[in-house]
């Protein structure tokens, strides 16, 4: 599946794709026309494998957005998420449905959105710039394997762990080496000073109580170890719970998990034009909703 053909398929009812991919090559070129490509060639074995055509997960993509837009408008009117705690939202996420739709809206998002395309070069920037060959990595929040790729062709070893059964069903597809150990369950952090890195990627807005998890992060890292993580910042999904209303918030619940900042960068979530130099302070305080995402150090 090439770009052209992509873009030809939502010539029509799914035009409004387009202008955001129209940002992704203006800003990235050849760059982004590359991996854009490598990424809906994926997309597509992987509709096959699960016996979908392509223009199917591209419907399911198209529906994913219009429920955005609509969870965008109400959470601007009553400032709050639809769920709060993690029983609420267990019948969704174990779901059949809901682990399909994920994994197929993931994929495509890096190739129809800026903020996540320029979220995938940042994480993928972090592995290739600080993973070593023999580091130990973890990984909680597998998605559809593509960091876990990324190590992996570092000679690196990383252990990714994930609710949703399809992305043992990605990391097959992509052919990463045993290297790669997946499981299907929730981590636990019951081994201490054992990594080199952990790389947490849409996770933390997902859990009650997001400092916990970071205090335990900086118990599994190793003297000096790294972690990559992210925070939703006023982004409503069914399936986020914690809201995290600020960039500074996220930043002090770092500082009170012992962990110091090395690197940070700020993704608008917006298919409107926007200018690149003030994505700080928008993400800081503004209508959109953005990721903040950071290189931390163990103290």
């Amino acid at each position: 599946m090439n770009l052209g053909k992509f873009l030809k398929i939502t010539e029509s009812e799914m035009r409004i794709l387009h202008l955001p991919i129209g940002i992704c090559m203006e800003r990235y070129g050849k760059q982004y026309e590359e991996d854009a490509e490598m990424i809906l060639s994926f997309m597509e074995l992987l509709a096959n494998n699960l016996d979908y055509d392509f223009k199917q997960i591209i419907n399911r993509y198209f529906e994913f957005v219009n429920k955005q837009i609509k969870m965008n408008k109400e959470f601007l009117e009553n400032g709050s998420y639809k769920y709060a705690k993690e029983k609420q939202i267990e019948p969704i996420i174990n779901s059949k449905e809901f682990q399909i739709d994920n994994i197929f809206t993931l994929g495509l998002s890096y190739v129809c959105t800026p903020s996540r395309y320029e979220l995938l070069r940042y994480v993928n920037g972090y592995i290739k710039q600080f993973i070593r060959t023999g580091d130990r990595c973890l990984e909680i929040a597998t998605g559809i394997g593509f960091h876990c790729f990324c190590v992996d062709l570092q000679d690196a070893y990383i252990n990714t762990f994930d609710l949703n059964f399809y992305s043992g069903i990605c990391l097959n597809i992509l052919g990463v080496s045993p290297r790669v150990n997946f499981s299907q369950k929730y981590y636990l952090f019951n081994e201490e000073e054992k990594y080199d890195h952990c790389i947490m990627i849409e996770l933390l807005e997902h859990l009650q109580e997001p400092l916990e998890y970071l205090k335990n992060v900086n118990r599994v890292l190793k003297t000096g170890g790294k972690a990559i993580l992210t925070f939703a910042i006023r982004t409503p999904q069914v399936d986020h719970i914690y809201l995290f209303n600020s960039v500074t918030e996220a930043r002090d619940m770092i500082a009170n998990a012992n962990l110091e900042i090395v690197t940070q960068d700020y993704f608008i979530s917006s298919f409107m034009y926007y200018d690149i130099s003030q994505k700080e302070s928008l993400a800081e305080a503004s209508k959109y909703s953005a990721t903040y995402a950071c290189i931390v150090k163990k103290h």
